[in-house]
Order: C-alpha cells, then sequence, then structure tokens
C-alpha cells in the first residue's frame, strides 16, 4: 500500500474529528435544554416576584440592575452556545474535506484492469 501511513493518520484524525463533534453536539443540546428550561421556571418565577416588588416597592434603579444583568447573562450563555455551534459547522467541513483525501488516497487501480467498452 503506497500510502499506508497518510491514510491511517487521515482515518484517526477523522475518527478524533467525528468525536469531538459528537460531543460538542452534546454540549449544544444540554445548553440549549438548559436556557429553554431556565425561561420556563423564570416565568412563573417572575411573576411571583412581580406581586413581591410591588408590595416591597423596590427602586427602580435596583429594578434596571435586575434586568440588566439578567439580560447580559443570557447574552453570555448565548453567544458562548452560537460559537459551539459555529465550531461544529467548522468541524464538519473539516471531517468532509479529510474524507475526501481518504477517498482520493485509498483508490488505487488495478493495473491488470481493462475497462471494456460496449458498442451498441
Amino acid at each position: 500500500m503506497e500510502f499506508y501511513y497518510a491514510l491511517t493518520t487521515l482515518v484517526g484524525l477523522s475518527l478524533l474529528a467525528q468525536l469531538v463533534f459528537a460531543v460538542l453536539i452534546f454540549v449544544i443540546w444540554v445548553r440549549e435544554s438548559d436556557q429553554n428550561q431556565r425561561q420556563e421556571y423564570f416565568l412563573p418565577l417572575s411573576v411571583y416576584l412581580q406581586m413581591s416588588e410591588t408590595s416591597a416597592c423596590r427602586s427602580a434603579e435596583e429594578k434596571a440592575k435586575t434586568v440588566t444583568l439578567k439580560r447580559d447573562e443570557e447574552f453570555l450563555a448565548q453567544r458562548s452556545t452560537n460559537r459551539l455551534n459555529y465550531l461544529t459547522t467548522v468541524l464538519v467541513f473539516s471531517i468532509t474535506v479529510i474524507n475526501m483525501f481518504i477517498t482520493g488516497f485509498g483508490i488505487k487501480l488495478d493495473p491488470s484492469f481493462k475497462p471494456t467498452v460496449n458498442s451498441s
């Protein structure tokens, strides 16, 4: 086999990239489901807090700080999830290119093979 070491290395890289991809997809799924559950949890909690806020009469500045902090936290979580998503896109492209090289190096025509042409 002419390209044995190159093929072995490329197959190993492809398998490793596919494993990393699977782990990243699982992490993204967990993060997105966690964000959805958090939103479902915060909705009843926010209703309860609004009821308590009317009785406690918090200042407008404290309310603005709380809303800003919650928005910043959600933005940072979504931004990191988006970056992981972009990384998986790059990994899929890399896996495709590696598999193309594996296919290219793996094709070896038999010198004794003579294609036949059907003239009908």
